[in-house]
């Protein structure tokens, strides 16, 4: 059972590290990548973004974890540096799926307010239905 954890804290270890370039061989071929509503992006476009995110942000990821090692959620915080945005924050939920060994699909929701992200943090908490 814990070995889907441990791929997915090394895959956010790693990522955050800069080398997400190297991490092709542990997901899979129908790899997902979701933000907010957007449309389906591939690991190649969720490489790049991150990337990005790196250079202008500061991340402060919580506690990772699952019900079925097969769903893993956590939240975080990330510190927007740089001349546009400079002091503000944003708040996200993460969402990771692995399944045979694998991750395939990364969904993350952000929002504007800590109001925003608690109210959909209490939503979650109370529903029953199982976000992915």
């Amino acid at each position: 059972m814990l070995e889907n954890l441990k791929l997915v804290n090394y895959f956010i270890k790693e990522v955050f590290a800069g080398n997400v370039g190297q991490l092709d061989h542990i997901v899979s071929t129908d790899f997902a990548y979701y933000l907010n509503s957007n449309p389906k992006k591939n690991f190649s476009q969720y490489g790049k973004r991150m990337k990005l995110i790196q250079q202008r942000t500061t991340t402060v990821i919580g506690e990772v974890t699952s019900n079925d090692d097969i769903h893993f959620h956590f939240d975080f915080d990330q510190q927007v540096s740089g001349i546009t945005g400079e002091g503000s924050t944003a708040y996200a939920h993460s969402e990771f799926v692995v399944r045979r060994g694998m991750l395939c699909k990364i969904r993350v929701n952000y929002f504007k307010s800590k109001k925003e992200f608690g109210d959909f943090q209490k939503q979650v908490e109370e529903s029953r239905v199982v976000l992915l």
